[in-house]
């Protein structure tokens, strides 16, 4: 079930070819998003660097990510230890 408010998700027109640019937009949106959320992520581990929780959080977001590069044709890069 997608748990977004409908206007957040991509319109799905009759075509692809209307669809794609849309979808590839909000795409990029949403990578923006999460590059800003990294930044405001980074400051708070800053403030706390004894605080496991923040790389926690970054191998979780790295597990998510992986599994979207790998669903496009990508492979998963060697873990960072």
């Amino acid at each position: 079930m997608d748990r977004r408010d409908p206007s957040e998700r991509v319109v799905m027109e009759k075509k692809p070819t209307n669809t794609y640019p849309a979808a590839r937009e909000h795409v990029d949106r949403q990578i923006a998003q999460i590059q800003a959320l990294l930044a405001r992520h980074a400051s708070k581990h800053a403030a706390d660097t004894s605080n496991w929780g923040y790389p926690g959080d970054l191998a979780h977001v790295t597990e998510i990510l992986d599994d979207a590069i790998e669903f496009l044709g990508g492979t998963r890069e060697v873990a960072v230890t």
